[in-house]
């Protein structure tokens, strides 16, 4: 008889995003990434096995049992990553209307490449789910087409604190085929960028305000994230303000903290 598994969960994505940056450091070996990650894995998933993938700059973890599959995709250095990919240059893409974020398509091509092998035995009939933090976010957003124009059925994507990807055209086409969580925790401006003038955002966003509620972005929050942001430039703490809401472990103490304000553990 097969042991029942329990379904990953958020709080699980959010973690095999934080552990994907291992994955991604180019100072460690790929065996030493994986005791190091081994060593912090989730106690939830404590027992799944797990494959590193590198490609250039581009790295993934891929964490599975016999039910599931996470893609959890490395974002760029959380120190550096605030404002995002600065780059806006867009191209059309061939099986979607609409165009793609260049820089982040050309990640998921390579990041495709890393794990396409491999990919096509794993999946199998295994509940295939993709998250990753900033970039990574961003990256797996794109990959998630990618993946189903090869006809590779992606169940969920759970993204943190990641910047825009694709045009209005696209965005509104993409929310019509996938199953997306975008986290924005209050204080981060990486998901403020690119402009919204020329990009979209795509999935269902949960916005986690300071007080462990979940809403949708308002020109309340707006007014709160400036008032924040002024008081962090009058205290000379500005880069640590922006910096500190954007990172992982922030993510996660508010998901948390939301899951204990709602009495209830969320998905």
């Amino acid at each position: 008889m097969i042991e029942q598994t329990q379904p990953v969960t958020t709080d699980d994505c959010i973690q095999l995003s934080k552990l994907a940056y291992i994955a991604g450091q180019e100072r460690l070996t790929i065996q030493a990434a994986r005791d190091e990650i081994r060593s912090w894995l989730p106690s939830s998933i404590a027992d799944w096995a797990f494959n590193i993938y590198r490609n250039g700059p581009e790295a993934c973890l891929i964490a599975f049992d016999h039910r599931s599959l996470v893609i959890a995709v490395t974002g760029t250095n959380e120190r550096d990553d605030w404002v995002a990919n600065v780059n806006t240059t867009t191209k059309r893409m061939s099986a979607w209307p609409g165009r793609i974020h260049s820089g982040f398509d050309a990640g998921a091509d390579a990041v495709l490449v890393a794990i396409q092998f491999d990919l096509v035995k794993l999946a199998g009939s295994r509940q295939l789910i993709l998250t990753g933090h900033s970039r990574g976010g961003a990256i797996a957003t794109a990959l998630a087409m990618k993946l189903a124009e090869q006809q590779i059925n992606v169940s969920r994507i759970v993204t943190l604190g990641q910047p825009r990807v694709l045009n209005h055209e696209a965005a509104a086409h993409y929310d019509l085929q996938f199953n997306h969580l975008r986290l924005t925790n209050a204080g981060d401006s990486v998901p403020h960028c690119p402009s919204g003038i020329r990009f979209s955002h795509v999935g269902r966003q949960a916005y986690l305000r300071p007080d462990g509620t979940i809403t949708r972005y308002s020109i309340v929050d707006l007014f709160l994230q400036s008032w924040h942001l002024v008081l962090s430039l009058v205290r000379l703490q500005t880069v640590g303000y922006l910096t500190t809401a954007h990172k992982t472990k922030t993510y996660l103490k508010k998901w948390r903290k939301a899951a204990a304000r709602y009495k209830r553990k969320l998905p």
